[in-house]
């Protein structure tokens, strides 16, 4: 990071910050991803950069769930949506897809807008794994597998979350080769 600091490659520098952020996400130290994502995020703005800012924005999201703040959640993750469908960008569509499934599926209480939490959790899982089974991006395609499992193995749905089990372990075996 000295060096992109130094050299002045702030697109790069705002890329690394994300990385960063989305390690101290799966390390679950928050405040930290905040700090990367928030100065990424800053990057990305002055730069222009689509493609980092909306993973910036998701990863954003994923730290304003595990937060508790599931409203802040979603919009960050329907803004790195919008901007992956804007600018074609597959991948991060479905990654915000799946985050969304994540967040609807986190949700207690139906709103007056849109449809129950669980129907809307499942429709953008299903939405995110055909955006990943079009680009064959099967490692994603395993994320969100995982995801939409433990939604429905919660939900006592366990004939549903069978059936995608096998088609994890699909993948996952193809991922092994």
């Amino acid at each position: 990071m000295t060096l992109c600091r130094a050299t002045g490659d702030r697109e790069i520098l705002a890329y690394l910050l994300n990385n960063i952020g989305e390690a101290h996400i799966e390390e679950g130290r928050l405040d930290e991803a905040v700090t990367s994502l928030d100065e990424a995020l800053a990057i990305c703005k002055e730069t222009q950069s689509l493609r980092t800012r909306a993973t910036v924005l998701r990863n954003l999201g994923r730290v304003r769930l595990g937060q508790g703040d599931g409203a802040t959640a979603r919009q960050l993750a329907q803004e790195a949506l919008e901007i992956g469908r804007r600018v074609g960008l597959r991948v991060v569509e479905g990654q915000a897809l799946c985050l969304l499934g994540d967040i609807s599926s986190q949700t207690l209480f139906a709103t007056d807008e849109g449809p129950p939490p669980e129907q809307e959790a499942e429709g953008y899982f299903r939405q995110a794994l055909e955006v990943f089974d079009e680009v064959g991006d099967l490692a994603e395609q395993r994320r969100c597998l995982q995801q939409a499992i433990r939604f429905l193995g919660e939900r006592g749905r366990t004939r549903e979350a069978s059936e995608l089990q096998t088609r994890l372990t699909a993948v996952s075996e193809k991922l092994q080769r």
